[in-house]
C-alpha cells in the first residue's frame, strides 16, 4: 500500500471522530438494535465463531452483541484509532466477558490482520462497520495522493473513477491479508462497495466465495438515504465464486437477485445474472461511438435562458454576444422526461471550442462580444477544480468535437433509473448540445437516426439495461454499458417479431 496514501487516511481515521459533520467524514456508529440483529442473523446461518474482530469498531457495537449471541466466542478483538472510544469499550465490558475482550488502540491500515487470525484456523468472524466516506471527502485536511488502486489509464484515472471508497480500500486489505483463511467476512458496505469489490476481484486476485448482501434500511437506523447493505463472504477456499445474491434484510421472501460475472471466457459483469441469461446475445461492441455531453462546469457562464429580452445567464444577466457559439441545449431531466422526441428547448450553451484544447484566445478577434463576456467571468474559469482543466486554454471545455455539431442526435439520460432514448431535432437550424450527464449518438440524416432510434423502442433493449445496469448507482448508465449494446444485432432483427 502506499505509505503516504496511509499516512493521510490514517490521519483521516483520527479526527473524524471529533469531526461534526458525520455525513461528510462517514463515522456512522452502529446502533445497538442492528448489532444485535445481525449478530441473530448469523447465528440463523450457523456462523458462530470463536474469534471475533471488529476493525475501525468505534464504541464496539458489534464487540457487545457478539458476546450475547456467539456462544461458542473464546476472543474479541477490536482495532479503534480513537483513544477515548478504546478506553469507553474496555470499561463497558461486562467483568464476565473481559478477559476475552482485547482492545488495540491502532492505525487500521497499519495493522496486519493474519496476526489476529489463530494458528488452529478456528472459525474467525470480522464483523463490522467501516467508514462511508472516499478519498475525495477528505476535503480541508491533507488529501491523500491519488493511488491507482483500481489500475485505470488515461482520463480515467485523472477524473472522478480515480476516486474510491475508504470502506473498499479497509475490504481489499481484509480480503488479501485473511485469504485462505478459515474466517468469515461480514461488513456493512454501500452497495457500490459490494460491486466494486466482486467486479475487480478477479484482476486483484481477491478470494470471494459464498457472497451474500442484505440490503439494510439506512434511513431507520442510521437517518441517511444511502445504498448499503451487510456483505458476507468466506475468505477459505471453496468453489470460488464471483457473484452476489441480494436480498432484503428485513424481509427475507423478497426475491433474491444475484449480481457478478456472468459466463466463461467472455465474461460480463451484470446487474442481474438470471435476467441477462435472456439477453446476453446482444452484449458486445455498438458499431456507433456513444459521447458524452459538454462539461464545462461553469454553468452559471456556459448556461443561458432564452427571455422576452434575450439570452440570460444563471444570474439573470442579459448576454449580448454573438450568435455564432451559442447553441441549444438539452439537460439530462429534459431528455429522462421527453415523450422519446425533442424538437424545441428553452436552454443554451456557450461553445467556445469546435475541439478540445483549441484556442479560446482567438475568440478575442473573432467573437470580440463573447470574449469580452467569457473575460469578465474569468474568475469562474480559474475557479474549477477538475484538473482536466489543467495547462489547458483557459476558458476550454470537454466532450465536444465533430460529432457534438451532428444535426440528429439520439440522446439517453445516464442519470435517470428508466432509459429514454429521444431523437432530438436541430433547432434553428443549429445542432443541439447535451449536458455531461447524457450519452448521445450523432447522425448526418433524419432517417438514420429515426432508425436507430426506432430500434432502441424495442423491448429487449429495456431488458439487457435493466439486467445489466446497477439502478442505485449514481450514474446507472454509463458510456461503457451504452457501448456494450450491439446496435447492429438490433438493426438486423428490426424487422423480427
Amino acid at each position: 500500500m502506499n505509505n503516504h496514501l496511509t499516512h493521510h487516511l490514517t490521519h483521516h481515521l483520527t479526527h473524524r471522530r471529533s469531526i461534526a459533520s458525520r455525513q461528510e467524514f462517514g463515522d456512522f456508529q452502529t446502533p445497538s438494535e442492528l448489532a444485535e440483529r445481525i449478530c441473530h442473523r448469523l447465528v440463523e446461518r450457523d456462523i458462530l465463531p470463536e474469534v471475533l474482530i471488529e476493525p475501525t469498531c468505534g464504541l464496539g457495537a458489534f464487540i457487545h452483541a457478539g458476546l450475547k449471541h456467539f456462544s461458542p466466542l473464546q476472543h474479541c478483538i477490536g482495532v479503534e484509532i480513537y483513544p477515548p472510544y478504546c478506553a469507553a469499550i474496555q470499561s463497558s465490558v461486562d467483568a464476565h466477558y473481559e478477559a476475552k475482550v482485547h482492545i488495540h488502540c491502532a492505525d487500521i491500515f497499519t495493522t496486519n490482520f493474519a496476526s489476529f487470525l489463530p494458528i488452529n484456523q478456528a472459525p474467525t468472524l470480522i464483523l463490522g462497520n467501516p467508514p462511508w466516506a472516499t478519498n475525495s471527502a477528505l476535503q480541508g485536511q491533507n488529501l491523500p495522493e491519488k493511488s491507482n488502486i483500481k489500475q485505470l489509464s488515461g482520463m480515467d484515472a485523472l477524473t472522478g473513477k480515480s476516486n474510491f471508497d475508504i470502506a473498499e480500500f479497509i475490504t481489499i486489505k481484509l480480503l488479501k491479508e485473511c485469504a485462505g483463511k478459515n474466517v468469515v467476512l461480514a461488513l456493512i458496505l454501500k452497495n457500490s462497495v459490494i460491486r466494486n469489490l466482486l467486479e475487480a476481484a478477479p484482476l486483484l486476485g481477491l478470494s470471494i466465495s459464498n457472497a451474500e448482501a442484505f440490503t439494510i434500511d439506512t434511513k431507520r437506523y442510521f437517518g441517511v438515504d444511502v445504498a448499503a447493505s451487510l456483505f458476507l463472504c468466506r475468505c477459505f477456499p471453496s468453489e470460488s465464486s464471483v457473484q452476489c445474491a441480494f436480498q432484503d434484510f428485513d424481509n427475507q421472501n423478497i426475491q433474491t437477485k444475484h449480481i457478478g460475472w456472468y459466463g466463461n471466457g467472455k465474461s460480463r459483469f451484470v446487474a442481474d445474472v438470471k435476467a441477462y441469461s435472456d439477453v446476453a446475445h446482444l452484449d458486445g461492441t455498438s458499431p456507433f461511438v456513444w459521447r458524452q455531453g459538454i462539461k464545462h462546469d461553469a454553468a452559471a457562464v456556459m448556461e443561458l435562458t432564452r427571455t422576452e429580452t434575450g439570452w440570460v445567464n444563471n444570474a439573470g444577466t442579459v448576454v449580448k454576444t454573438e450568435a455564432d457559439m451559442i447553441f441549444p441545449l438539452v439537460k439530462s431531466t429534459q431528455a429522462a422526461r421527453s415523450n422519446g422526441v425533442i424538437t424545441e428547448t428553452p436552454r443554451a450553451v456557450i461553445v467556445p471550442q469546435r475541439t478540445i484544447g483549441a484556442d479560446t484566445d482567438a475568440l478575442a478577434l473573432t467573437q470580440p462580444c463573447l470574449y469580452a463576456y467569457l473575460q469578465a467571468n474569468e474568475v469562474v474559469f480559474a475557479a474549477r477544480k477538475s484538473s482536466i482543466y489543467r495547462n489547458k486554454p483557459k476558458f476550454s471545455i470537454f466532450g465536444v468535437g465533430d460529432y457534438s455539431f451532428k444535426l440528429y442526435k439520439v440522446a439517453v439520460s445516464g442519470l435517470h433509473k428508466k432509459p429514454v432514448f429521444t431523437l432530438i431535432f436541430p433547432i434553428d437550424g443549429k445542432p443541439v448540445m447535451l449536458d455531461d450527464t447524457c450519452y448521445f449518438l450523432g447522425f448526418d440524416t433524419l432517417e438514420e437516426a429515426q432508425r436507430i432510434h426506432q430500434a432502441f423502442q424495442r423491448p429487449e433493449v429495456a431488458s439487457f439495461l435493466a439486467a445489466t445496469a446497477f439502478l442505485d448507482a449514481k450514474r446507472p448508465f454509463t458510456k461503457e454499458l451504452l457501448m456494450r449494446l450491439d446496435i447492429g444485432q438490433l438493426v438486423a432483427t428490426m424487422n423480427t417479431p
